[in-house]
Protein backbone atom coordinates (compact mmCIF):
# COMPACT_ATOMS: atom_id res chain seq x y z
CA UNK A 1 0.00 0.00 0.00
CA UNK A 2 1.35 3.40 -1.00
CA UNK A 3 0.85 5.65 2.00
CA UNK A 4 1.38 9.38 2.56
CA UNK A 5 1.07 11.36 5.78
CA UNK A 6 -0.39 14.86 5.44
CA UNK A 7 0.97 16.56 8.48
CA UNK A 8 -0.10 19.62 10.49
CA UNK A 9 2.66 20.25 13.04
CA UNK A 10 0.70 23.00 14.80
CA UNK A 11 -2.53 21.01 15.32
CA UNK A 12 -3.65 21.50 18.89
CA UNK A 13 -0.12 22.49 19.92
CA UNK A 14 0.37 18.73 20.32
CA UNK A 15 3.12 17.78 17.85
CA UNK A 16 6.72 18.84 18.28
CA UNK A 17 9.65 18.18 15.98
CA UNK A 18 10.69 15.50 18.46
CA UNK A 19 7.35 13.70 18.13
CA UNK A 20 7.56 14.01 14.36
CA UNK A 21 10.96 12.31 14.45
CA UNK A 22 9.48 9.50 16.56
CA UNK A 23 6.78 8.99 13.94
CA UNK A 24 9.39 8.87 11.21
CA UNK A 25 11.48 6.34 13.12
CA UNK A 26 8.50 4.13 13.99
CA UNK A 27 6.96 3.89 10.53
CA UNK A 28 10.33 3.62 8.78
CA UNK A 29 11.18 0.68 11.03
CA UNK A 30 7.81 -1.06 10.58
CA UNK A 31 7.16 -0.36 6.90
CA UNK A 32 10.55 0.62 5.52
CA UNK A 33 9.54 4.17 4.60
CA UNK A 34 7.82 7.33 5.83
CA UNK A 35 6.36 9.41 3.02
CA UNK A 36 5.00 12.69 4.36
CA UNK A 37 4.27 16.29 3.47
CA UNK A 38 3.94 19.39 5.65
CA UNK A 39 1.64 21.72 3.70
CA UNK A 40 1.30 25.46 4.15
CA UNK A 41 -2.15 26.15 5.58
CA UNK A 42 -5.56 24.79 4.67
CA UNK A 43 -5.34 25.48 0.94
CA UNK A 44 -1.97 23.74 0.84
CA UNK A 45 -3.39 20.69 2.65
CA UNK A 46 -6.23 20.38 0.12
CA UNK A 47 -3.81 20.83 -2.79
CA UNK A 48 -1.25 18.32 -1.49
CA UNK A 49 -3.96 15.73 -0.83
CA UNK A 50 -5.18 16.05 -4.41
CA UNK A 51 -1.62 15.83 -5.69
CA UNK A 52 -1.01 12.65 -3.69
CA UNK A 53 -4.17 11.00 -5.01
CA UNK A 54 -3.31 11.93 -8.61
CA UNK A 55 0.08 10.30 -8.00
CA UNK A 56 -1.63 7.03 -7.06
CA UNK A 57 -1.31 7.10 -3.27
CA UNK A 58 -3.59 4.44 -1.74
CA UNK A 59 -3.85 5.72 1.83
CA UNK A 60 -3.79 9.32 3.04
CA UNK A 61 -3.13 9.76 6.77
CA UNK A 62 -4.44 13.05 8.16
CA UNK A 63 -2.10 13.97 11.04
CA UNK A 64 -3.78 16.71 13.07
CA UNK A 65 -7.16 17.69 14.43
CA UNK A 66 -10.59 18.02 12.90
CA UNK A 67 -9.51 21.01 10.80
CA UNK A 68 -6.69 19.02 9.20
CA UNK A 69 -9.04 16.08 8.67
CA UNK A 70 -11.62 18.31 6.98
CA UNK A 71 -9.03 19.83 4.63
CA UNK A 72 -7.85 16.34 3.66
CA UNK A 73 -11.45 15.20 3.07
CA UNK A 74 -11.97 18.17 0.75
CA UNK A 75 -8.75 17.20 -1.03
CA UNK A 76 -10.24 13.81 -1.91
CA UNK A 77 -12.70 15.67 -4.17
CA UNK A 78 -12.07 17.69 -7.29
CA UNK A 79 -14.66 19.19 -9.65
CA UNK A 80 -17.44 17.55 -7.65
CA UNK A 81 -16.09 13.98 -7.78
CA UNK A 82 -13.66 11.72 -5.95
CA UNK A 83 -10.20 11.78 -7.49
CA UNK A 84 -9.35 8.18 -6.60
CA UNK A 85 -12.42 6.30 -5.32
CA UNK A 86 -10.43 3.26 -4.21
CA UNK A 87 -8.10 5.28 -1.96
CA UNK A 88 -8.71 5.40 1.80
CA UNK A 89 -8.39 7.94 4.59
CA UNK A 90 -6.77 7.23 7.95
CA UNK A 91 -6.70 9.53 10.98
CA UNK A 92 -3.82 10.34 13.32
CA UNK A 93 -5.72 12.26 16.03
CA UNK A 94 -3.32 14.81 17.50
CA UNK A 95 -5.46 17.98 17.39
CA UNK A 96 -7.68 19.88 19.81
CA UNK A 97 -10.95 18.10 19.07
CA UNK A 98 -10.35 14.90 17.07
CA UNK A 99 -14.10 14.37 17.32
CA UNK A 100 -14.55 12.15 14.27
CA UNK A 101 -11.91 9.76 15.57
CA UNK A 102 -14.03 9.30 18.71
CA UNK A 103 -16.78 7.87 16.50
CA UNK A 104 -14.55 5.32 14.73
CA UNK A 105 -12.08 4.13 17.38
CA UNK A 106 -14.38 1.80 19.31
CA UNK A 107 -12.53 0.47 22.36
CA UNK A 108 -9.14 1.39 20.93
CA UNK A 109 -7.11 3.96 22.85
CA UNK A 110 -6.41 7.22 21.04
CA UNK A 111 -2.66 6.59 21.26
CA UNK A 112 -3.07 3.31 19.37
CA UNK A 113 -4.02 5.04 16.10
CA UNK A 114 -0.96 3.56 14.27
CA UNK A 115 -2.68 0.16 14.49
CA UNK A 116 -5.55 1.53 12.39
CA UNK A 117 -3.12 2.95 9.83
CA UNK A 118 -1.16 -0.30 9.50
CA UNK A 119 -3.97 -2.87 9.86
CA UNK A 120 -7.18 -1.12 8.88
CA UNK A 121 -10.63 -2.40 8.24
CA UNK A 122 -11.71 -0.13 5.41
CA UNK A 123 -15.36 0.95 5.32
CA UNK A 124 -17.23 3.38 3.08
CA UNK A 125 -18.80 6.24 5.06
CA UNK A 126 -21.22 9.03 4.23
CA UNK A 127 -19.97 12.52 3.39
CA UNK A 128 -21.92 15.75 3.83
CA UNK A 129 -21.96 18.52 1.24
CA UNK A 130 -22.54 22.13 2.34
CA UNK A 131 -23.38 25.01 0.03
CA UNK A 132 -24.00 28.59 1.10
CA UNK A 133 -25.73 31.39 -0.76
CA UNK A 134 -23.22 33.77 -2.32
CA UNK A 135 -25.93 36.32 -3.09
CA UNK A 136 -26.78 38.00 -6.37
CA UNK A 137 -26.07 36.25 -9.64
CA UNK A 138 -23.31 34.11 -8.09
CA UNK A 139 -25.85 31.64 -6.68
CA UNK A 140 -24.61 28.88 -4.41
CA UNK A 141 -21.00 28.59 -3.27
CA UNK A 142 -18.65 25.82 -4.30
CA UNK A 143 -19.35 22.64 -2.32
CA UNK A 144 -17.70 22.28 1.06
CA UNK A 145 -17.37 18.65 2.09
CA UNK A 146 -17.58 17.53 5.71
CA UNK A 147 -17.29 14.17 7.36
CA UNK A 148 -18.40 14.91 10.93
CA UNK A 149 -20.88 17.79 11.28
CA UNK A 150 -21.89 21.23 10.13
CA UNK A 151 -23.65 23.68 12.42
CA UNK A 152 -25.41 27.03 12.35
CA UNK A 153 -25.99 29.90 14.75
CA UNK A 154 -24.48 30.03 18.23
CA UNK A 155 -22.50 26.83 17.74
CA UNK A 156 -20.71 28.34 14.73
CA UNK A 157 -20.08 31.52 16.70
CA UNK A 158 -18.46 29.38 19.42
CA UNK A 159 -16.09 27.94 16.80
CA UNK A 160 -15.24 31.47 15.67
CA UNK A 161 -14.59 32.49 19.27
CA UNK A 162 -12.38 29.46 19.85
CA UNK A 163 -10.33 30.20 16.74
CA UNK A 164 -10.02 33.89 17.58
CA UNK A 165 -9.26 34.09 21.27
CA UNK A 166 -8.65 30.74 22.98
CA UNK A 167 -5.92 31.34 25.63
CA UNK A 168 -2.79 29.28 24.95
CA UNK A 169 -2.33 28.53 28.65
CA UNK A 170 -5.64 26.67 29.01
CA UNK A 171 -5.71 22.87 28.48
CA UNK A 172 -6.93 21.72 25.07
CA UNK A 173 -9.93 20.01 26.67
CA UNK A 174 -11.29 23.47 27.51
CA UNK A 175 -10.98 24.82 23.96
CA UNK A 176 -14.70 24.54 23.22
CA UNK A 177 -16.14 24.53 26.74
CA UNK A 178 -14.92 28.04 27.60
CA UNK A 179 -16.51 29.80 24.59
CA UNK A 180 -19.63 27.64 25.03
CA UNK A 181 -20.05 28.97 28.56
CA UNK A 182 -19.36 32.51 27.37
CA UNK A 183 -21.98 32.37 24.61
CA UNK A 184 -24.40 30.46 26.84
CA UNK A 185 -24.62 33.41 29.22
CA UNK A 186 -26.19 35.53 26.48
CA UNK A 187 -28.16 33.09 24.27
CA UNK A 188 -29.75 34.52 21.15
CA UNK A 189 -32.19 32.94 18.76
CA UNK A 190 -33.52 33.81 15.31
CA UNK A 191 -36.53 32.84 13.25
CA UNK A 192 -35.69 30.33 10.55
CA UNK A 193 -37.34 28.25 7.86
CA UNK A 194 -36.07 24.68 7.74
CA UNK A 195 -36.74 22.30 4.90
CA UNK A 196 -36.01 18.78 6.08
CA UNK A 197 -36.19 16.33 3.19
CA UNK A 198 -38.58 18.77 1.52
CA UNK A 199 -40.87 19.30 4.51
CA UNK A 200 -40.91 22.95 5.51
CA UNK A 201 -41.22 24.22 9.08
CA UNK A 202 -40.79 27.63 10.71
CA UNK A 203 -38.85 27.55 13.96
CA UNK A 204 -36.92 29.69 16.40
CA UNK A 205 -33.34 28.46 16.52
CA UNK A 206 -30.38 29.22 18.74
CA UNK A 207 -28.18 26.59 17.09
CA UNK A 208 -28.55 23.63 14.75
CA UNK A 209 -26.28 20.64 14.09
CA UNK A 210 -26.43 18.46 10.98
CA UNK A 211 -24.30 15.49 12.00
CA UNK A 212 -22.77 12.28 10.68
CA UNK A 213 -20.40 11.78 13.62
CA UNK A 214 -21.63 11.53 17.19
CA UNK A 215 -19.29 14.11 18.71
CA UNK A 216 -18.39 17.75 18.13
CA UNK A 217 -16.90 20.59 20.14
CA UNK A 218 -14.16 18.52 21.75
CA UNK A 219 -16.21 15.57 22.97
CA UNK A 220 -19.68 17.07 23.24
CA UNK A 221 -22.23 14.49 22.15
CA UNK A 222 -24.70 16.34 19.95
CA UNK A 223 -25.72 13.30 17.87
CA UNK A 224 -25.69 10.20 20.07
CA UNK A 225 -27.82 8.27 17.59
CA UNK A 226 -25.84 9.15 14.46
CA UNK A 227 -24.45 6.46 12.18
CA UNK A 228 -21.49 7.07 9.88
CA UNK A 229 -22.91 5.10 6.96
CA UNK A 230 -26.72 4.86 7.15
CA UNK A 231 -27.52 7.50 4.53
CA UNK A 232 -29.02 9.98 7.02
CA UNK A 233 -27.91 12.96 9.04
CA UNK A 234 -28.96 13.33 12.65
CA UNK A 235 -30.31 16.88 12.90
CA UNK A 236 -30.39 18.55 16.32
CA UNK A 237 -32.22 21.87 16.60
CA UNK A 238 -31.79 23.99 19.72
CA UNK A 239 -34.73 26.37 20.00
CA UNK A 240 -35.10 29.48 22.10
CA UNK A 241 -33.44 28.70 25.44
CA UNK A 242 -33.00 30.88 28.49
CA UNK A 243 -29.70 31.30 30.32
CA UNK A 244 -31.06 29.02 33.06
CA UNK A 245 -32.02 26.37 30.47
CA UNK A 246 -28.48 26.45 29.10
CA UNK A 247 -26.74 26.29 32.48
CA UNK A 248 -29.05 23.61 33.91
CA UNK A 249 -28.48 21.31 30.95
CA UNK A 250 -24.76 21.61 30.25
CA UNK A 251 -24.34 17.96 31.21
CA UNK A 252 -26.53 16.94 28.27
CA UNK A 253 -23.86 18.23 25.90
CA UNK A 254 -21.63 15.37 27.03
CA UNK A 255 -24.20 12.66 27.79
CA UNK A 256 -26.03 13.16 24.50
CA UNK A 257 -29.41 12.89 26.23
CA UNK A 258 -31.53 15.91 25.28
CA UNK A 259 -34.88 14.28 26.02
CA UNK A 260 -35.51 16.53 29.03
CA UNK A 261 -34.04 19.73 27.58
CA UNK A 262 -36.79 22.17 26.58
CA UNK A 263 -36.80 23.38 23.00
CA UNK A 264 -34.53 20.68 21.52
CA UNK A 265 -35.81 18.77 18.49
CA UNK A 266 -34.33 15.80 16.65
CA UNK A 267 -34.75 14.70 13.02
CA UNK A 268 -33.30 12.16 10.58
CA UNK A 269 -32.78 13.54 7.09
CA UNK A 270 -30.71 13.25 3.93
CA UNK A 271 -31.12 16.93 3.00
CA UNK A 272 -31.55 20.07 5.07
CA UNK A 273 -32.07 23.65 3.87
CA UNK A 274 -31.94 26.60 6.26
CA UNK A 275 -32.90 30.21 5.71
CA UNK A 276 -33.00 32.69 8.60
CA UNK A 277 -34.69 36.06 8.94
CA UNK A 278 -31.24 37.36 9.84
CA UNK A 279 -28.16 35.53 8.43
CA UNK A 280 -26.35 33.40 11.02
CA UNK A 281 -22.85 31.96 11.09
CA UNK A 282 -21.93 28.58 9.58
CA UNK A 283 -19.14 26.13 10.37
CA UNK A 284 -18.28 22.67 9.11
CA UNK A 285 -16.01 20.22 10.95
CA UNK A 286 -14.83 23.12 13.08
CA UNK A 287 -14.04 25.38 10.11
CA UNK A 288 -15.96 28.68 10.39
CA UNK A 289 -17.04 30.06 7.02
CA UNK A 290 -19.98 31.96 5.59
CA UNK A 291 -23.55 32.59 6.66
CA UNK A 292 -27.02 31.30 5.90
CA UNK A 293 -28.99 30.63 3.76
CA UNK A 294 -27.41 27.25 3.14
CA UNK A 295 -28.27 23.74 2.09
CA UNK A 296 -26.79 20.43 3.18
CA UNK A 297 -27.05 17.16 1.29
CA UNK A 298 -25.52 13.74 1.67
CA UNK A 299 -23.25 11.52 -0.43
CA UNK A 300 -23.97 7.99 0.85
CA UNK A 301 -20.96 5.73 1.42
CA UNK A 302 -18.79 8.03 -0.65
CA UNK A 303 -15.41 7.84 1.10
CA UNK A 304 -13.28 4.92 2.30
CA UNK A 305 -12.16 5.40 5.91
CA UNK A 306 -9.83 3.22 8.00
CA UNK A 307 -11.39 1.69 11.13
CA UNK A 308 -9.84 -0.62 13.77
CA UNK A 309 -9.38 -4.15 12.47
CA UNK A 310 -11.78 -5.54 15.09
CA UNK A 311 -14.67 -3.20 14.12
CA UNK A 312 -18.06 -4.85 13.73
Amino acid sequence: MKRRFVFNPSAGRAVSSRKLQKLKDFFAQVTGSFDYIIPQGRAGTISETRKALHEGIDQIVAVGGDGTLNAVVNGFFENGALIRPEACLAIAPVGTGSDYFRSIKGELKKSAWPDIVLKPQVKAVDVGVLRMDCGGAAGKSEPRYFINATSFGMSAEIVQEKERSFPLWLPRSMAYLVPTLKKGLCPKSVRATLRIDGNSTDVEIMAMFVSKGRYAGGGMRFAAGASLDDGFFEVTVFGKLSVMDVLMNLGSLYSGDFSKVPGVSKYKASRVDIECVKPVAVEYDGEPEGVTPADVCLLPKALNVCFPSNSL
